[in-house]
């Protein structure tokens, strides 16, 4: 599991109509420039293995499910990722708060840049995902939107 990958995805409007749902491209390894998130992966692998070899547990298991014993080189394992990596439980950051070019929501107001009155005040505004639970942070910044909503 990556709980702070480095890949960037994207979702774009198919249309003006608001019923339709958007297209939505995780882009998992594309633009991770620098290969850090494979390369977290693969030495994941590599360490679970390593744990899995020690007794007691080496007595315990039966063999590897997957990515398999196969599987050796780093270049399999990153084979074996790239076709069956998912996201799980949590996206976040869809329209990440900050003041450089490429943010979507004001820091300071919690509004779209760009749209009048429209507020986003959940997970996805988080510049960078983070390691735990999103529950907590996403209440803080609800809380902190409404606060602001009712100060005017």
């Amino acid at each position: 599991m990556l709980q702070r990958p480095d890949s960037r995805g994207e979702i774009r409007l198919r249309s003006a109509n608001p019923v339709e749902y958007p297209a939505i491209d995780p882009r998992y390894f594309i633009s991770d420039e620098d290969g850090s998130d494979i390369a977290t992966l693969v030495e994941g692998i590599r360490i679970s293995r390593r744990i899995a070899a020690q007794s007691p547990l080496a007595e315990m298991l039966v063999g590897e499910i997957t990515p398999s014993a196969e599987c050796e080189s780093d270049a399999e394992i990153a084979q074996y990722i790239r076709g069956h990596c998912t996201t799980l439980y949590h996206p976040t950051s869809t329209c990440r708060m900050g003041t450089d070019a490429m943010a979507v929501v004001d820091p300071a107001s919690m509004k779209v840049h760009g749209l009048g009155g429209l507020c986003i005040a959940d997970a996805s505004v988080f510049p960078k995902m983070v390691s735990g639970n999103t529950n907590a942070p996403t209440i803080m910044i609800a809380e902190r939107a409404a606060s602001m909503i009712q100060a005017g």
